[in-house]
């Protein structure tokens, strides 16, 4: 006779998964099921959706609910909303032994379980974006198009909120004690910051003025109120430098984000705009003695644009100056 509660459990892993073992797992008392619902390495996927709902809920009972989401797969169109939302809240807390029992898959399976909540009409956006936010080191990776960055891009004071989580304001104080989890949720916004590269107002390629306009002026605001001006508008130009050529103007950037630059008239959102344009050019490779022609070809297209956006002496004056880097 077995008696240990874990050793029995686990004996009785190999039996169907059917509402016939769970009854007779629950007879053998609380231990051995919670040890069975512990160790059990499957969901009943071709059940009915009332068996594999019931050890959903055993696997939740049990902490598991992160492991549910990787082991759900086709079924996922069959799980509420609701369910699919608290699933995912509650595996944020549980990301380390996910990691442990699905290893790398662990970010395919949330990004996939993301993508279906994406779906539903009856889920807030910004509870996505949240989610989001909270697995975005599991989503580095990912191609789909986050709902959190449009967030950031439509609402400049969750924009600012994300950019308090990373630099410290002129106003903190100094004596604060820096936990944990304010390190991880700093790196989390960082990577967050470095991948929101959506500019306000963008729809089908072309930049609304206004909205951009308005996104800038009030995340400048927020931000000098934090104490956070300086970086805030650094981070500002970040995003502006991501501005896509509008097809129909013979420069860039777009003539609405020139508006934006010389109405603001601000150095740090120009000094981020020129130290992101220079990034962005990612890696790049040269010949034995090339020499310095990719960088003469980059002024030349600079100082054109400069040339173009004569009507906008700020925005002119710095592409001439970014131009002028290159050149050096």
């Amino acid at each position: 006779q077995v008696m240990d509660a874990t050793a029995k459990a686990k004996l009785l892993l190999g039996w169907p998964a059917t509402p016939t073992t769970w009854s007779y797992v629950e007879g053998l008392g609380s231990e051995v099921r919670d040890q069975y619902w512990r160790h059990v390495g499957l969901l009943p996927i071709q059940a009915p959706l009332d068996e594999l709902l019931y050890a959903i809920d055993q696997f939740r009972t049990v902490g598991r609910d992160i492991d549910v989401l990787g082991l759900m797969h086709t079924r996922g169109k069959d799980l509420s909303s609701s369910l699919l939302v608290d699933l995912l809240t509650k595996g944020i807390s549980q990301v380390e032994n996910g990691v442990k029992r699905l290893g790398n898959m662990l970010s395919y399976y949330i990004a996939k379980a993301l993508k279906e909540v994406r779906t539903r009409s009856d889920v807030d956006k910004l509870v996505i974006g949240r989610l989001e936010y909270a697995y975005l080191p599991l989503l580095r990776h990912e191609n789909e198009p986050l709902t959190i960055f449009n967030l950031l891009a439509s609402d400049p004071e969750m924009f600012i909120d994300v950019l308090s989580h990373v630099f410290r304001g002129k106003n903190a104080p100094p004596e604060q004690t820096i936990t944990a989890e304010m390190k991880t949720r700093a790196n989390i916004s960082y990577e967050l910051l470095s991948a929101f590269k959506t500019v306000p107002g963008l729809r089908d390629g072309k930049i609304d003025a206004q909205i951009l306009s308005e996104w800038v002026a009030t995340a400048r605001t927020l931000a000098a109120e934090k104490g956070l001006d300086d970086i805030g508008d650094q981070r500002i130009g970040y995003v502006l430098a991501h501005a896509p050529q509008d097809a129909s103007e013979p420069f860039w950037p777009p003539s609405a984000v020139c508006q934006v630059i010389d109405k603001e008239a601000a150095e740090h959102v120009e000094r981020g705009f020129a130290i992101e344009c220079f990034n962005k050019r990612g890696v790049y490779s040269k010949g034995i003695n090339e020499g310095g022609g990719q960088e003469r070809e980059l002024a030349a297209r600079y100082k054109g644009w400069a040339d173009a956006t004569m009507m906008y002496p700020r925005t002119s004056a710095m592409l001439m100056s970014i131009s002028d880097d290159w050149t050096h």
